[in-house]
């Protein structure tokens, strides 16, 4: 018999014994001091939906997945994995977290008791473990039921006495189970920007919601990207960001065009403004990955292009601040909220989504068909870049739209669309980063005396590369030819019909 944990709203020894004619025994065999401190998590919830739960007393840290637990000393709250001592632990928090740094989602006590169950012949049955879980003003009371060798009848006996007390099992660890109950919202923020609409219902309506939605997941990375404490606040902000360009440019016929011409242009002004910023944030994450594919003796010979980085990094998180706490910024916004809040539209816009929607997947679908399908070897980077783009407004579409048309096809051409787009990301990837690598270098050697070490360095990175772009470049041409086949076409006219 294995161990079972038992949700309840009270526990009564007397009701126990009156139930199995055992008692508990008079004093605990383990009395746990009751442990309080924090829970972690980021801020989207990463370790949440990777089933985890990160628990700092103030002098460990304790992560709860799967009914098991790993811990490491801790004398301070981490800000990040890199704080959490080497180990399984902190591999786990790196593995579901990085880059995200870790935030205090709510206060947490643990309070546990554990006792013998006393048969009467005086000998132990079984072990109860009675743990109550605080997370804010909210509590709950657990038994867990520990059946020992020899004793299953008496341990299931125990376990019907629980079950008598109104016990609910949970296959949940305790803390995991409370969490969930606690009101708090764990996974409540999210990048989807699904329309949640009837088929019939205007193409305008439910672009304004979406919109709409979009602005807000913008808003709530602000703070984020200002504060520079992780890289993907402003990594979601600039999704959002794009995905509203997306769908405003694909649906041109819908909003008049005098608006739609000035907010097409502010929106790509903006975005434009936090490239560089981004550019960075990703070269300072995968310098450290490059070193490693450097010889040893050629590993250091990076460190000016990796200062290079930091200070420019730095200059343009600083633009980045001023531009989110500007009035123009803060003027665009309440202009675009306010337009999206407005029915003005054409009178394409009183089209029915579905239709609209259809029509846009299949010009999207059919530009990517009219420049994927003569690719080849030879083709330059910039026209399997353009497939990528395609690919991108396409995939918007779907994500945007998923919900009015048929699921099984809908999920059937999006799952082979997102596997010819990790292999476009990857192409482009390397393209972009050997063309900015060349470029850091430059920048880096106007500050040295001798750059020849670091131009040697950067120079073998970029063959290096080159041979990894060529590589993700075959495995593009495949699927890129899978893509625009009879069998993918056939998926989107079913979806579509």
């Amino acid at each position: 018999m294995k161990n079972n944990i038992f949700v309840l709203k009270s526990f009564s020894p007397d009701e126990l014994q009156s139930f199995t004619g055992w008692s508990l025994g008079d004093e605990a065999v383990k009395s746990g001091a009751e442990e309080s401190g924090f829970l972690l998590d980021t801020f989207d919830w990463l370790l949440w939906q990777a089933e985890c739960v990160l628990f700092f007393s103030g002098s460990f840290l304790r992560l709860y997945r799967n009914g098991k637990t790993v811990s490491a000393e801790a004398v301070s709250a981490p800000k990040n994995y890199e704080d959490i001592p080497e180990g399984k632990l902190r591999e786990l928090v790196r593995m579901n977290t990085s880059p995200r740094i870790l935030e205090i989602k709510a206060q947490c006590a643990i309070k546990t008791d554990c006792f013998g169950i006393i048969n009467e012949d005086g000998k132990t049955i079984c072990r109860i473990r009675l743990s109550t879980v605080s997370i804010n003003d909210f509590s709950c009371l657990f038994a867990e039921l520990m059946p020992l060798k020899g004793y299953d009848r008496e341990g299931a006996m125990v376990q019907a006495a629980l079950e008598d007390q109104g016990g609910k099992r949970t296959l949940r660890s305790p803390i995991v189970h409370a969490l969930r109950k606690s009101g708090l919202r764990p996974g409540a923020y999210s990048t989807s920007a699904e329309a949640d609409c009837a088929p019939d219902a205007p193409v305008a309506d439910v672009l304004r919601d979406i919109l709409l939605k979009l602005l807000n997941i913008m808003e709530q990375n602000e703070a984020g990207a200002a504060e520079g404490l992780d890289s993907e606040f402003l990594h979601d902000f600039r999704v959002a960001l794009r995905r509203s360009r997306s769908a405003f440019t694909m649906f041109k016929g819908v909003f008049p065009p005098e608006e739609h011409a000035y907010f097409r242009t502010k929106l790509s002004e903006l975005f434009s403004r936090t490239n560089s910023a981004r550019d960075l944030d990703v070269y300072l994450r995968k310098i450290q990955e490059y070193r490693t594919l450097l010889p040893d003796d050629m590993r250091d010979d990076l460190m000016p292009v990796e200062k290079y980085l930091a200070r420019s990094r730095k200059k343009e998180h600083e633009r980045i601040v001023s531009l989110l706490g500007s009035a123009e910024y803060a003027d665009l916004k309440a202009e675009w909220r306010s337009f999206l809040s407005h029915e003005t539209h054409t009178e394409e816009g009183r089209r029915s989504v579905r239709d609209s929607a259809a029509e846009v997947i299949k010009k999207a679908y059919g530009r990517i068909y009219k420049e994927g399908r003569d690719l080849h070897g030879e083709s330059p980077a910039e026209e399997i870049h353009r497939v990528r783009i395609g690919c991108k407004k396409l995939r918007y579409a779907l994500e945007f739209f998923r919900t009015i048309f048929p699921e099984k096809a809908a999920d059937g051409v999006t799952k082979r669309l997102k596997r010819l787009q990790d292999a476009l990301g990857a192409h482009q990837d390397y393209e972009v980063q050997r063309e900015k690598l060349m470029y850091y270098t430059e920048e880096a050697a106007k500050r040295l005396k001798k750059p020849v070490s670091m131009s040697l360095a950067s120079g073998y990175l970029a063959r290096y590369l080159d041979e990894l772009q060529k590589a993700e470049r075959e495995k593009c041409l495949e699927l890129i030819e899978d893509f625009v086949s009879a069998k993918t076409r056939g998926l989107i006219n079913e979806m579509l019909k």
